[in-house]
């Protein structure tokens, strides 16, 4: 009986994250209208990410994610980022807008980067997921 009070626990408690829309919503969506096999595809490329950092989790990833080395180079990394963002929008404010039809990803590919690039996973993770992971 206990074991599946945890499990009614987990299902209720992962729904704050797979209620919240955002770019994988979005994505599904988007290649939804292009195949309708596009959203099975995003969903596996989301479970490329999710399983190993689930099991990442599991195995101790926290503690090394808060040794201070590498908390610095998270830090310097995603400050670069940022700075090179900001650079490239500057660069382009003076450019006229352009649409143009580019290839786009596959729907397997665009489900792992959709989520590995996605804070809001990846801090749900850090938290929520890795409390009923432990």
């Amino acid at each position: 009986m206990e074991f599946l009070a945890f499990l009614a626990q987990a299902v209720i408690v992962s729904l704050s994250g797979v209620m919240a829309p955002g770019p994988l919503t979005a994505v599904s969506v988007g290649k939804g209208s292009e195949s309708p096999h596009a959203g099975a595809a995003v969903a596996l490329g989301h479970g490329l990410v999710e399983f190993p950092l689930m099991i990442g989790i599991f195995y101790g990833l926290g503690r090394w994610v808060q040794a201070p080395a590498v908390k610095a180079l998270i830090a310097l990394l995603g400050g670069m980022v940022l700075l090179w963002m900001s650079v490239d929008m500057l660069r382009s404010a003076r450019r006229p807008v352009t649409i143009e039809r580019r290839r786009s990803a596959s729907p397997l590919a665009a489900g792992v980067l959709m989520s590995a690039a996605n804070p809001y996973f990846l801090v749900w993770w850090a938290t929520v997921g890795a409390a009923l992971i432990l």
